[in-house]
């Protein structure tokens, strides 16, 4: 008794074998002894599973019956397989269909992916291609067509190649925003992502297509750097030093790895000293912008400043402030109550991170005007779009190493798509690790002026709804917005 894992284990894997053999040289005789073997061993997991009264541990008890359950589906995958090579569709949709009871019992997303290959392939066979797209091309977003993209093979490539030319929907997102091309790129098959994009390309135009797959590299880059890199430092009892500590692990990682570094730009801020004395928001060309690292800045403490630009615009001038410099005073008297309030932060050791700057407008701009504005004002380092694109990318990166946040708010501060993305980053950081900071610098009608305060919307924010001046940044917004999900230790990613 104590074998009937390990046994019925054995006969599943002869049964593949014998399916395999039949694959090879068509002989009849592999076939039916597969079938045979693969009923057995649902036979020996069903026996597992039922309730019995003997002493042993309930836990253990549990844990095989776990074990046997997920058996059970696989071997009703593999059954639906071998009817469909008899010919008995309706055994195999059967034998698909109880895999996916048991998947769905399971609760694992995972497992009930791969049950919708089997569901789904049969029933396509069987000439119902509706219901076999609900298989494919399911609403959580769950997609067989992912799930295979995580353990790539011929045998699964083979199945990709028919899903795709059945329908299936290669743009869709689980609820963590992992794609089918994410998954294959984190892999590193590229003889998957090739699958994938070419058909990509099939379905969408081609900066759709480019977009996709720059987003699946940037994520597995961000899952490499901030899982296994930074969120170990985050996750350190001494949330005093983490950020400290999570700057100096993001320099290393950009000094040594050189596709991260290709990939993000390094962690950037103005002195407040500077900020102060300077009079206005700085552009790139006075030489304020300081790189983490190159000074002696071990003990900074950045504040991040998170605002909408200027209604009104300078004369002859691309700029995020108006003529009477209104959003730089705002964030000069958001900096002073600071200050007053955080009497233990020296105003020495203080930095400040702007995304003002170009990164929130120019993606879409003709080449003039983006050089142009690049030489007068970004703060993320550019000198082409590859490299704008690296500073936009770390933005997630870069409010996680900031220790504070202040929203100089107005009345449509939180109907705009950047200003969304920057809250929800800092709010998924300040519930998760509990060191970083984030303030609402807006008006109170009884003072009669702006003043700071804790931050206190809670309520759900998303680029989906939110506006934005160019249509064609919603894209990378949405992707930055799923990044942040990545900084939320709350969230399943």
């Amino acid at each position: 008794m104590g074998l009937e894992l390990e046994t019925e284990r054995a006969i599943g894997n002869l049964g593949m074998v014998n399916y395999q053999l039949f694959l090879l040289n068509h002989d009849e005789e592999y076939l039916a002894v597969a079938i045979k073997q693969l009923e057995e061993r649902v036979d020996i997991c069903r026996r597992l599973r039922a309730p019995t009264d003997s002493q042993e541990d309930s836990r253990r008890k549990a844990a095989k019956a776990q074990t046997a359950t997920a058996h059970e589906a696989i071997a009703f995958a593999r059954l639906s397989l071998c009817y469909t090579m008899q010919g008995h569709l309706d055994k195999a949709i059967g034998a698909a269909w109880d895999c996916q009871k048991l998947a769905i019992q399971s609760g694992d997303p995972s497992k009930i992916a791969f049950s919708r290959l089997f569901y789904g392939r049969a029933l396509l066979l069987n000439g119902q291609k509706e219901e076999s797209l609900a298989q494919f091309n399911p609403s959580d977003g769950y997609t067989p067509v992912a799930a295979l993209s995580k353990e790539p093979c011929e045998e699964y490539r083979g199945y990709i190649r028919e899903m795709i030319d059945a329908g299936a929907d290669l743009t869709l997102r689980d609820t963590s925003g992992y794609s089918a091309l994410d998954f294959a790129v984190y892999s590193g098959d590229g003889q998957t992502q090739d699958i994938l994009i070419e058909a990509l390309q099939r379905q969408l135009g081609q900066d759709e297509v480019e977009q996709h797959r720059l987003e699946s590299t940037l994520r597995k880059g961000y899952r490499e750097l901030f899982q296994e890199v930074l969120r170990p430092v985050l996750l350190e009892a001494d949330n005093r030093s983490s950020i400290k500590r999570l700057r100096q692990a993001y320099a290393r990682t950009l000094a040594t790895d050189e596709e991260k570094a290709h990939q993000f730009d390094a962690f950037k801020y103005v002195r407040f000293s500077d900020f102060a004395r300077h009079g206005k928001l700085p552009k790139s060309s006075e030489n304020l912008t300081r790189r983490f690292g190159d000074d002696d800045d071990e003990d900074l403490y950045v504040i991040f400043m998170s605002y909408t630009w200027s209604k009104k615009k300078r004369v002859g001038e691309f700029s995020p402030d108006d003529m009477e410099n209104t959003k730089y005073h705002q964030m000069m008297s958001a900096l002073e109550s600071f200050l007053l309030e955080h009497p233990y932060v020296d105003p020495k050791t203080v930095g400040i991170w702007l995304v003002s700057l170009l990164s929130k407008h120019l993606a879409s701009m003709p080449i003039p005007s983006l050089n142009k504005c690049l030489q007068d004002w970004a703060y993320i380092d550019q000198d082409n779009r590859d490299i704008q694109a690296r500073g936009v990318a770390a933005l997630p990166m870069c409010v996680a190493q900031c220790n504070a946040m202040i929203s100089i708010t107005e009345d449509n501060y939180y109907e705009r798509a950047w200003c969304c993305v920057e809250v929800i980053t800092i709010r998924a950081l300040e519930r998760s690790y509990h060191a970083h900071g984030w303030y609402e610098f807006e008006y109170d009608a009884r003072q009669e002026r702006k003043v700071l305060r804790d931050g206190r919307v809670t309520e759900e924010l998303s680029v989906v709804s939110a506006k934005v001046t160019v249509e064609s940044d919603r894209p990378k917004l949405e992707f930055l917005e799923r990044q942040a999900k990545l900084l939320d230790i709350s969230a399943d990613t």
